[in-house]
């Protein structure tokens, strides 16, 4: 299963530190970012991926994270 989304992360120090929390917290995904897209894509591998706890864990640190379908 894969998960986009879109973020409002900018730079790298940003990017790895959410993904140090995120990978934390969900250990069996597989996360990365793509800060050179426009929408700063946050891809998602795994299953089960639980998208809404993601997103609060993202919103926690004052970003914005919204799945793109």
């Amino acid at each position: 299963m894969v998960e986009v989304c879109k973020t409002n992360v900018r730079g790298r120090h940003d990017s790895m530190a959410m993904l140090n929390i995120l990978k934390q917290k969900f250990p069996e995904l597989i996360m990365n970012f793509d800060l050179e897209d426009c929408d700063r894509i946050l891809r998602i591998e795994g299953d089960p991926i639980f998208i809404t706890a993601i997103i609060s864990e993202m919103k926690l640190k004052d970003f914005i994270c919204e799945p793109l379908h």
